[in-house]
């Protein structure tokens, strides 16, 4: 016992020392747990009612299914004493006259004819006391004793020639001796009656409802009850009756002697409804009390959530309080803020401006420092200008004279410190030779390096040579293990290079640390489908279009490809690269006035840390909402700066009178109905009615300052006929070229 006692004395030893030490998180961790569990409890909630709804329309389904196939057995029952019913109307064994001379006769010929099948079935003749029977022949009162007469009952068999169902409830029979006939009449004076017993239905419902503790009932059209499987109170038959002639399903459920009821209710033959009441298991009622008591847990635990929650703000005040007081004695009287917080936001600005004075000291990159922020560059695909890059390349002293390229990954086993990484970042540049040409950058993270590779072929053997060289010499220095992803024919797919060596990275915990791994061992390209080639080339011919319908399409065709093809998630990777390289390169060419800021979600690095499918494909699919909003500030440019230099055109082109829609169109390569839209959404007005305005205006112009005549201001404004130009200033200006010089010249 003391052995067990001693270590946990020393484990509450150790927590109380732990919340002495920690009084401010102690109360915060608590807080955010009972929040956690709080929503987590709720989750749980809400998830169980969901089932629970789900079986409770399981139930409803189910009974209403065996309610309608047991009403459809019951059709199948009547339909089959119809077809033999009809069997025996054309026998004249069995008419009244047939049977009044010879009952015998007909006695063997109802037998022989219908007791194969019904054990139970009934010939009654009008004006004949005797009902004849497969049993032989009898009194309406030995054949039918349950019901108080059997005459009256008898009385309404003939009363309709007709066929239809009737009971012996009706007459005085309790449920338990009650019979169900279906009476069928054969002529106007005699009918057959197919007699089924309490059982006999009983049997035949259970085929479809199984044995439950529910109840059924068989109504006929007037509401009085033909059979029911127990005793069933008139105010209940009643209740039942209304509900199934309305066919109200609103509610499911229906409460009998405080017992939850499925209610199910299928019209039949002849008038007749079945209405079906199945037990509703109580497990629900348990369950629900469950959700309840789990409701009040989680209040309770959120209620003591926020109490900690507000115990450890009241408990976090006081250091802070005490460091505004040491705050208060460093600055002086006039330059103390009101409050405390006043106090802190002071203190924070001052600490802001000398960290920003030391970035802005700092901020100048030392040529190690450009040459890594060309790698990372280069590999996010920036670079999209191949004069841009060579010059880039040049100005940072970096060859690549080989035609190839692929991307390699470092992962060292440990943290290096500042004199190991030295000695990293000169065992790197050593790899630098005439076959192969590297450039690499160490990441800030202090064990890993990302750098591009210049080769002189495709060749994999290559990688394989380069990747045994790189660890001999890496190894004195700090084991590494490499990523080598595959050779590519040019520099703009060096990004899908990095992601597939970034891929092979990962398979280290598969094949060993401290070896190279290239994307070839673990690629299965013989079983992944086809790389999408097709429909990027297309995204890429919709892109130089720039039809933003159109890209949008295109993009959702190969974010559906992904889905349907079930595409591995290096492959989606990939796409992802092509896509937005491929937008970049198309930007690079286009001489353009606005500036596309790329979103760092489509950043290579970002894509490579990715682990969803789901989440790139969502990507892809937003990437088109990127997309558009820069086709939207390119247009809105293009279009301002179109109609600056229309109305340029056109302005020196006021004494040429040939000018014309077509002729402007021409100009700027653009169709004549599109200038004719965009003049008119730019300015307000057609071209043919700002061009009056501009030649009315030089018009004006020429009136006032020159002292030629009419006939050469004329000329001057684009006009042949003088009478024409006049009757236009007229309309313009509402007096007359020769009155306007005069009113301007006084």
């Amino acid at each position: 016992m003391r052995k067990l006692l001693s270590p946990l004395t020393k484990c509450l030893q150790k927590a109380v020392v732990f919340a002495r030490q920690h009084s401010l998180m102690i109360p915060t961790i608590v807080s955010f747990l009972s929040f956690i569990v709080a929503v987590l409890l709720i989750f749980f909630v809400w998830f169980t009612r969901d089932v629970t709804a789900t079986l409770e329309d399981t139930l409803y389904e189910n009974a209403s299914f065996s309610s309608a196939k047991a009403a459809g057995l019951l059709e199948v029952a009547f339909q089959d004493m119809i077809d033999t019913a009809a069997h025996l109307e054309g026998t004249t064994d069995l008419s009244p006259r047939a049977f009044r001379d010879d009952p015998y006769t007909a006695y063997q010929t109802l037998r022989l004819f219908a007791s194969a099948k019904y054990s139970d079935i009934v010939l009654s003749y009008k004006n004949n006391p005797t009902l004849l029977t497969i049993y032989g022949t009898c009194t309406p009162a030995v054949r039918f004793p349950e019901a108080e007469s059997a005459e009256a009952l008898l009385r309404e068999v003939h009363a309709e020639n007709s066929v239809r169902l009737l009971s012996t409830m009706t007459h005085g029979s309790n449920w338990l001796n009650n019979r169900l006939l279906l009476c069928y009449p054969l002529t106007t004076q005699y009918t057959a009656m197919f007699v089924l017993n309490q059982s006999a239905v009983t049997n035949l419902l259970s085929n479809a409802i199984g044995t439950t503790d529910g109840m059924q009932i068989l109504f006929d059209p007037d509401g009085s009850v033909l059979w029911a499987s127990r005793y069933v109170p008139e105010e209940l038959q009643r209740q039942l009756f209304e509900r199934a002639v309305s066919n109200d399903m609103s509610d499911r459920t229906l409460e009998i002697d405080q017992k939850d009821y499925i209610f199910s209710a299928n019209a039949i033959s002849y008038g007749a409804r079945l209405v079906v009441l199945d037990r509703l298991t109580t497990q629900f009622d348990s369950l629900n009390t469950i959700i309840d008591m789990l409701i009040v847990i989680c209040v309770v635990i959120f209620i003591l959530g926020a109490v900690c929650l507000f115990y450890s703000v009241n408990r976090g005040y006081k250091p802070i309080a005490s460091l505004v007081r040491e705050i208060r004695t460093v600055l002086p009287e006039q330059q103390e803020p009101a409050s405390d917080i006043a106090m802190l936001r002071h203190a924070y600005s001052q600490y802001s401006s000398l960290l920003q004075e030391s970035q802005k000291n700092a901020a100048l990159f030392s040529t190690d420092q450009l040459r890594s922020l060309f790698v990372l560059r280069t590999i996010g695909g920036r670079y999209t200008d191949a004069e841009e890059l060579h010059n880039l390349c040049r100005s940072l002293e970096i060859d690549f004279p080989h035609p190839c390229f692929f991307a390699c990954l470092v992962l060292c086993d440990e943290t290096f410190g500042p004199q190991t990484r030295r000695e990293i970042e000169e065992r790197l540049l050593s790899t630098n030779q005439d076959i192969y040409r590297t450039c690499f950058y160490l990441l800030p993270d202090g064990h890993s390096a990302v750098g591009i590779i210049n080769v002189p072929s495709d060749d994999p053997e290559l990688l394989s040579a380069f990747g045994n060289q790189l660890l001999g010499a890496l190894s004195d220095a700090s084991p590494a293990t490499l990523g080598l992803g595959q050779i590519y024919g040019d520099i703009a797919s060096l990004g899908k290079s990095y992601l597939e060596a970034h891929a092979a990275l990962d398979y280290r915990l598969i094949k060993g640390k401290n070896t190279w791994i290239t994307y070839s061992e673990i690629s299965f390209s013989s079983t992944a489908p086809a790389y999408p080639h097709q429909l990027i080339n297309s995204y890429i011919n919709t892109v130089r279009t720039w039809d933003v319908q159109g890209i949008r399409e295109k993009l959702q065709q190969i974010t559906d490809y992904i889905y349907t093809n079930n595409l591995p998630l290096q492959q989606v990777k990939c796409i992802c690269f092509d896509l937005t390289s491929a937008f970049l390169r198309e930007i690079s060419s286009l001489d353009r006035h606005v500036t596309y800021k790329p979103n760092n979600a489509y950043d290579v690095f970002n894509i490579a840390e990715y682990d969803s499918v789901t989440e790139l494909a969502q990507k892809i699919a937003s990437f088109s909402e990127n997309i558009q909003q820069y086709i939207t500030r390119n247009n809105e440019y293009q279009a301002s700066d179109l109609i600056r230099q229309c109305t340029e055109y056109m302005r020196s082109n006021i004494p040429n009178v040939q000018f014309s829609l077509s002729s402007c169109s021409e100009q700027f390569d653009i169709a004549p109905q599109t200038l004719r839209r965009k003049f008119k959404d730019a300015t307000g007005q057609t071209l043919s009615s700002y061009m009056t305005s501009l030649r009315v205006e030089r018009a004006k112009e020429l009136l006032t300052s020159t002292e030629l005549d009419v006939s050469a201001i004329c000329e001057q404004c684009g006009y042949l006929d003088q009478s024409s130009f006049i009757r236009l200033f007229k309309s313009e200006t509402g007096v007359s070229p020769g009155k306007y010089r005069e009113m301007h010249q006084s």
